[in-house]
């Protein structure tokens, strides 16, 4: 069974849904943003009202599908991505009322910058994100939303959940893929914004429980390590 979680504007997202206010219009390419995603603000305004990460997450699917016609496909519980290759990726998700093991996957956007698409997936008691890759099918899974350095050589995401993990991972693009370099787990806080101020330093944002700001915390990379730099 779905539990309700914290619905952040970075930790997204599905299950039934009317959409709450008038939508905006957007680019016709996204990409993300240096620094953030770009596209957040505006598909948050898509999940006003909504507390629960899933049902979030089907709405933002709902909402992307005339955009996105022709990358992904929806058949009942099925999730179907289409490769550049014509192949395709097909992810099932679990039926309704699964007491255990339960997963439900929705489409949120094809990031070009990386060729990859980002999939929410929602689990009994939390969520994460597939990066799957246009050309090949190979599925990453993240904690978060990705945000990509300036360079488009790394990107950081986090988790915010107080109730059960709270993370933050950065991870290093390769030709051959991703290699998560880093694995934070912040005790006391929550992970708000996070901010590339140059490509070897992320400055995060502090959040207790009600999202009230506790200030913020600068990780540098020295090396092949990433320490507290404050």
């Amino acid at each position: 069974m779905q539990n309700p979680h914290k619905v952040t504007i970075l930790g997204v997202f599905l299950c039934i849904c009317v959409f709450p206010v008038p939508l905006p219009a957007v680019p016709a390419q996204w990409d993300i943003g240096y620094g953030r995603m770009a596209l957040t603000e505006t598909l948050a305004k898509v999940c006003t009202g909504i507390l629960n990460s899933g049902e979030c997450a089907e709405a933002i699917e709902r909402y992307q599908a005339p955009r996105y016609k022709g990358r992904f496909k929806r058949i009942g519980r099925t999730l179907t991505i289409t490769l550049e290759n014509g192949k395709s990726v097909s992810l099932t998700s679990s039926p309704p009322g699964t007491e255990s093991n339960y997963k439900c996957y929705n489409y949120v956007e094809f990031i070009p910058s990386i060729l990859q698409h980002l999939v929410h997936v929602q689990y009994d008691e939390i969520h994460s994100f597939y990066l799957i890759d246009s050309r090949t099918g190979n599925k990453t899974e993240i904690c978060g939303v990705p945000i990509l350095t300036q360079q488009r050589d790394r990107f950081a995401c986090d988790l915010a959940d107080l109730a059960y993990q709270s993370l933050i991972e950065i991870w290093r693009i390769t030709a051959n893929g991703f290699h998560r370099e880093w694995l934070f787990e912040p005790v006391g806080w929550l992970p708000g914004r996070l901010t590339w101020l140059n490509g070897d330093t992320i400055r995060v944002k502090k959040e207790d429980e009600k999202g009230l700001s506790m200030g913020y915390e600068v990780f540098t990379r020295s090396g092949e390590k990433w320490i507290h730099s404050r």
